[in-house]
């Protein structure tokens, strides 16, 4: 049985991320991923590349396949089982895969210190890094052996613990069979994970004192009863365990239900994970907003950079931009958090503004809207500073992503004057790098002269 999730249990969910009494459990659910035309979810484009790969017949898989049926009928067709791992590993391996908006929101619950990921990829600590960190490799993380001799575990003084930490909790893609794919190896890590020589007692320590928050897994009711008893141990059998439950599976099982009701464990009414993340982040935001620290934790502001300034949605083309900029030997800064309710280091990102080199306001269909949003703000205060710069080397060089037209409504007129740059999905061409490489050598030549 579900119930109505009220705003008494937002605010107890609420509550209890602030006491860092909140484990989140991530799932596949979460990781849909935008790859040029419809969002796919990655363990289903993982699955069709993989039965391309290993030459599967599709039309004798269910429809959908999962990656599980990829299997088996690879190895009923007696392949080599190496070969699945490999395959699985260059796939992820040989491509920049885009972080999942999910991902980024839960990333910057800063309340959140320990992420229980379930899936093999490596999208989690890349959200951490991009969220918190500016893109630098900072994040910790460790995934569990089902192979290996010795223990990975958390410290036994984790709450003081100085870097959010994603423990990958059925194994790390790599060329060895040591991560969870099937089903049945799904179960072999639960078993082992249970086994006394095997467990990780500090991250189980630290798992009992806390409540799961468990997103997008819809383990099978048998594997979620499993995962259950081996997280939280004998508490399973004496007591409620306290948590909660949002993923399109559990919701429809009216058994896993009751049996997740007699825990205490609520279950979202509502089949969709992402928009409990969605509702979570904003009622997060809402409260907390930035912590004062957040200020010292924006990505420094090198000199000569570039400003990208964007709306939310287009996050992921802005990274494609800022990639290509960089590769070019460009310096960029872009607020990696992209929080609407930035007033707490407003001050910093204007001082930015100022000392940037060039302003790229990227517009797109997100940008054409009558709302309310941050980079409004940053488009106004380059306008200004505009004013006080060279003619010579237009200071604000708009980019747009998609289609959108000069004439689109509530993108300034002073924008629609410039020569606007058309990169389809952030992706800029060599003539537009090359150029921007020998304007800022320009630049860079008459500041010395000027000196």
């Amino acid at each position: 049985m579900k119930h109505k999730f009220t705003p008494r249990n937002w605010d107890r969910l609420l509550a209890e991320i602030e006491d860092r009494k909140i484990i989140p459990v991530i799932g596949s659910e979460l990781l849909r991923i935008d790859l040029g035309q419809e969002p796919v979810l990655l363990q289903q484009h993982l699955a069709q590349e993989l039965a391309v790969r290993l030459d599967v017949d599709q039309d004798a898989l269910p429809n959908p396949f999962r990656l599980n049926d990829v299997v088996w009928s690879y190895l009923d067709q007696k392949g080599d089982p190496a070969d699945i791992h490999y395959e699985i590993q260059d796939i992820l391996k040989n491509r920049s895969w885009p972080v999942p908006d999910p991902l980024l929101k839960l990333a910057q619950i800063r309340h959140f210190n320990l992420y229980l990921y379930t899936t093999f990829d490596p999208l989690m600590k890349k959200a951490l890094d991009d969220a918190r960190f500016g893109s630098a490799d900072q994040a910790d993380s460790l995934a569990y052996s089902l192979n290996g001799k010795e223990v990975r575990d958390l410290s036994p003084d984790f709450d003081q613990h100085p870097r959010p930490m994603v423990y990958q909790i059925f194994g790390r893609a790599s060329t060895q069979p040591d991560y969870a794919v099937t089903d049945d190896e799904l179960l072999a890590f639960t078993h082992r994970l249970q086994t006394r020589d095997y467990r990780p007692q500090n991250l189980f320590d630290h798992i009992r004192s806390r409540n799961l928050l468990i997103l997008g897994c819809s383990f099978p009711n048998w594997l979620a009863r499993f995962f259950y008893c081996a997280a939280k141990g004998e508490a399973t059998f004496s007591k409620g365990i306290r948590g909660l439950v949002a993923d399109q599976e559990t919701v429809s099982d009216s058994n896993l239900c009751q049996f997740l009701q007699r825990k205490q464990i609520l279950v979202f009414p509502e089949p969709d994970a992402i928009q409990f993340v969605d509702e979570l982040h904003q009622k997060w935001m809402a409260r907390f907003g930035v912590e004062d620290t957040t200020i010292a934790k924006l990505e420094p502001f090198a000199s000569e950079a570039i400003f990208l300034s964007y709306a939310n949605e287009d996050r992921e083309a802005v990274l494609n931009l800022k990639e290509k900029l960089e590769a070019a030997g460009l310096a960029v800064w872009y607020d990696q958090l992209r929080l609407e309710s930035g007033d707490l280091y407003l001050n910093k990102i204007f001082t930015n503004i100022r000392k940037c080199s060039f302003f790229i306001p990227v517009i797109s269909k997100h940008t054409t809207t009558i709302e309310r949003r941050f980079f409004r703000l940053e488009w106004n205060k380059a306008l200004e500073e505009a004013q006080y710069r060279s003619a010579e080397y237009p200071f604000i060089q708009p980019i747009t992503i998609d289609d959108t037209s000069y004439d689109a409504p509530h993108i300034p007129e002073e924008f629609k004057n410039r020569h606007w740059q058309r990169f389809a999905g952030g992706i800029p061409d060599e003539a537009f790098l090359t150029l921007t490489v020998q304007r800022i050598k320009d630049l860079r030549r008459q500041r010395r002269e000027t000196e």
